[in-house]
């Protein structure tokens, strides 16, 4: 057997999504002195994806996507050069992160993939599912700090809350492929439960995520039905959802004080979770953008570490790497969602909304961008489950 660029691209992709899986299950199991070795082979087979890619076409979002790139690195280099620190690798891991998630999100809008990797990517989905399932119910006392917050031995409930919504949408968007009825309420049962694991760890950006996804995916749903016709990702919506976390820690933090906001809003504070929890975090983030709009902070807000985490996807691009890359990634997400296509189809169609509001999970944690151990493989596959062909 001759092996194409297509085909190697191929294996690559379905090796990336098994040692995503992995990390996910030896992060529960309590094996993470193992992950960290997977991880980094993950970056390599990014990079490896993204070129043999680059080698059939680039198009305008590989622009994007390389500028977003080269900016953030020479963000990180100029603040180290402005430093006094040594240089280490775990000073730049958190870049390699960042670029290896703007690279993974391109290679799935247009790498050419067989029907047998679109179903083992769906199964996984599925069966990771499942091992949140059997996982809760023998180990229900797993949680958090002595507080009554769900986190599956993962780095703490809002973590958790990432990936329960993930699962939970893909499932749900999984329920709308034509297929048996039997695994299409297979989708539904496992949707609901990952739905159900998700207000058990408490974690406010996940619910507001899926209180999104539901209404909108519903509103959808309905034109499907009654129109039956084709339709697209609304642009208003696409600006929406690049925009959102944001907009959101900007609006927070004005109102954050005021006591009308505090009241209106008091029902998302909880157990160990208080209304103004990411306020000290997100003001000390947006102090450093001041003092450094352009090339950003990464080296003040970590102290000279690499290793920072602003707890918004956005807020954490914006301190670490300056204002224009904050800005070409916002172009490039709304590139990645109103891409002039029209769906035909519900399951695609229910996938891009996946991915949307995987992206608005980034309102109250920034693990997407910055160290979500295999987070973002499962988002941008959403990209590539969205598109036509695989149904």
């Amino acid at each position: 057997m001759v092996l194409t660029v297509s085909k190697a691209e191929d294996i690559l992709f379905d090796i990336l999504v098994f040692l995503a899986s992995l990390i996910f299950i030896l992060n529960i199991t309590n094996n993470e002195e193992r992950i960290t070795s997977v991880f980094y082979v993950t970056f390599v087979l990014v990079l490896a994806l993204y070129l043999l890619n680059c080698k059939r076409y680039f198009q305008l979002l590989d622009i994007l996507a390389v500028v977003i790139v080269m900016l953030a690195m020479i963000s990180v280099a100029v603040n180290y050069l402005l430093s006094d620190g040594a240089a280490s690798f775990d000073y730049f891991k958190k870049v390699l992160i960042f670029s290896t998630t703007i690279l993974f999100m391109i290679i799935c809008t247009k790498i050419p993939i067989s029907r047998f990797s679109v179903n083992y990517l769906i199964w996984t989905f599925t069966l990771l599912s499942v091992f949140c399932l059997v996982y809760y119910y023998l180990n229900r006392s797993s949680l958090y700090s002595g507080l009554n917050l769900l986190y599956f031995n993962l780095e703490n409930p809002n973590f958790a809350g990432l990936f329960f919504a993930v699962f939970s949408m893909s499932q749900f968007a999984f329920a709308m492929r034509k297929t048996f009825l039997a695994q299409r309420i297979l989708h539904i049962a496992l949707g609901v439960f990952c739905v159900y694991l998700v207000f058990q760890t408490q974690a406010r950006n996940a619910e507001i995520s899926l209180i999104l996804y539901a209404v909108v995916s519903v509103l959808m749903l309905l034109v499907f039905f009654f129109k039956k016709k084709d339709v697209a990702i609304p642009k208003w919506l696409g600006v929406f959802t690049a925009v959102f976390p944001i907009a959101f820690a900007l609006l927070y933090v004005s109102l954050v004080s005021n006591s009308f906001f505090q009241s209106l809003f008091s029902f998302f504070s909880g157990i160990g979770k208080g209304l103004d929890a990411r306020e000290s975090i997100w003001r000390f983030a947006f102090e450093n953008v001041k003092a450094h709009p352009v090339f950003g902070a990464y080296y003040q807000i970590s102290d000279g570490t690499g290793m920072s985490q602003m707890h918004n996807t956005h807020v954490d691009i914006v301190a670490s790497y300056g204002i224009p890359v904050l800005i070409i990634v916002c172009c490039y997400l709304y590139l990645l969602i109103v891409n002039g296509k029209r769906y035909t189809n519900i399951m695609p169609f229910m996938c891009m909304l996946a991915f949307m509001f995987s992206i608005t999970l980034g309102m109250g944690e920034a693990a997407l961008f910055s160290g979500g151990q295999g987070l973002y493989v499962f988002v941008s596959s959403f990209l590539l489950l969205s598109r036509e062909e695989f149904t």
